[in-house]
């Protein structure tokens, strides 16, 4: 087999069923994660504080 038959052309690639693993994604995710952590802690902090005081 010569070499240009080993290569896929991504235009024909469902992109939905490929995972891009890098470091750099991994990074940006768990930078997303923490912050998204961050809201739902903040947020629900702000619904209990809320609530107690609306009792």
């Amino acid at each position: 087999m010569d070499k240009k038959s080993k290569k896929i052309n991504l235009n024909d690639v469902d992109m939905t069923d490929v995972e891009v693993v890098s470091t750099e994604n991994i990074d940006i995710n768990e930078y997303f994660r923490k912050k998204l952590i961050e809201c739902m802690a903040k947020e629900e902090n702000r619904l209990f504080l809320f609530s107690k005081k609306n009792k």
